[in-house]
C-alpha cells in the first residue's frame, strides 16, 4: 500500500495523473475555433494527444490595417477597380478604412468583393475572362468588365476570419495590360491573418509564441488541463502572476515554466481547449 501511495505521489507530481489524462479517439485530428481562437490537434493509435497548436486570429480589416497596406496602390480604370471604393464602403457601413482590395485569393481560388442590391457585402468566387466578360459588339475589351461572379458566398461578411493552419490569403490585382490587349491577374502580397502567420514582424509576437509553446506542451504532456485555474483578478494590471495559488501549489517546480504564461487572453484560450478535449472524449 504505502509503495502504492509513493507511486501515485510521484505521478501527481510529475503532472502525469493518469485521472487526468485519459483517453481520447483515436487517430483523429481537426480544427476547434471560437471567436478569435484556433486549435489545431492530432491523437494518435493509442488515443493520445500529439499535436497541439493554439493560434489567435485576425480579422480581414483588421489584418489590412495592421499590415498598413494601402489598397489605394492599386490598379483602377472606369471598367474595374482593383480596390473597392469609398461610396462602396459607406454602403457596406465600414468605417475605419478608407480602402479595402477587391480581389483576394486562398489557396487555389479567387473572390471579388461583392455589394448586393439588398446592400449584403460579401467575397464571392469569380472567373477572369481576359478578353472581358459579355462583351457587347463595338466595345473595347479595355471597356469591358472581366468579372464574372459565380454566385458562390466564400464570405459573408468582409470581417472575416481564415483557417491560418491550412489557407494563406493574397491580394490580388487585375489590371488591363495595353501591350497584350487582355486583362491580367497577378498576387500583390500575402496578407498575415494571424499571430502565427505574422512570424516576427512583431517583436511582442515572441511573447506570445513562448506562452503558447507552453500552453501547447502542457497538453500534451498531461492530456488535459484540468490543474490549470486563474486567479479571479487576473484581469488587473498589477496582476503579474495569473494562476491561482492551489495551480501554483499543484503545479510544483513545474510553475516555474507555466508562471510565464501571463496573457490576459489565456482564460478564452483554456475554454477552446476543453472545449476541444471535450470532442474528442475524455473517459
Amino acid at each position: 500500500m504505502k509503495k502504492l501511495s509513493i507511486i501515485m505521489m510521484l505521478l501527481f507530481l510529475s503532472g502525469c495523473n493518469v485521472l487526468d489524462g485519459g483517453n481520447y479517439e483515436k487517430n483523429r485530428s481537426g480544427f476547434v475555433q471560437t471567436d478569435n481562437i484556433l486549435i489545431s490537434y492530432k491523437t494518435n493509435s493509442v488515443g493520445e494527444v500529439d499535436l497541439f497548436m493554439i493560434d489567435d486570429l485576425i480579422p480581414f480589416l483588421d489584418a489590412l490595417d495592421k499590415a498598413s497596406f494601402n489598397s489605394e496602390v492599386l490598379s483602377s480604370n472606369e471598367a474595374l477597380s482593383s480596390y473597392v471604393t469609398q461610396e462602396e464602403l459607406t454602403i457596406c457601413e465600414i468605417t475605419e478604412l478608407t480602402s479595402i482590395p477587391r480581389f483576394i485569393r486562398i489557396d487555389n481560388d479567387s473572390y471579388y468583393f461583392k455589394v448586393s442590391e439588398n446592400g449584403d457585402c460579401t467575397y464571392d468566387e469569380y472567373n477572369l475572362h481576359t478578353e472581358g466578360f459579355n462583351k457587347i459588339d463595338g466595345e473595347t475589351t479595355r471597356d469591358t468588365s472581366p468579372i464574372e461572379g459565380l454566385g458562390i458566398t466564400r464570405f459573408s461578411m468582409p470581417n472575416f476570419t481564415i483557417n491560418s493552419f491550412e489557407s494563406v490569403l493574397f491580394i490580388e490585382e487585375i489590371s488591363y495590360s495595353l501591350f497584350d490587349q487582355e486583362w491580367e491577374r497577378r498576387i500583390i502580397t500575402p496578407l498575415p491573418m494571424s499571430v502565427r502567420q505574422e512570424g516576427n514582424i512583431y517583436e511582442d509576437n515572441e511573447q506570445v509564441y513562448l506562452e503558447y509553446s507552453i500552453i501547447e506542451n502542457y497538453v500534451i504532456r498531461n492530456q488535459s488541463i484540468n490543474r490549470l485555474e486563474l486567479r479571479e483578478d487576473y484581469l488587473d494590471e498589477e496582476v503579474f502572476n495569473i494562476w491561482s495559488e492551489e495551480t501554483i501549489d499543484i503545479l510544483g517546480r513545474d510553475h516555474e515554466m507555466i508562471k510565464n504564461v501571463r496573457n490576459k487572453q489565456t482564460y478564452e484560450i483554456l475554454i477552446v481547449i476543453e472545449d476541444t478535449l471535450g470532442r474528442l472524449g475524455l473517459f
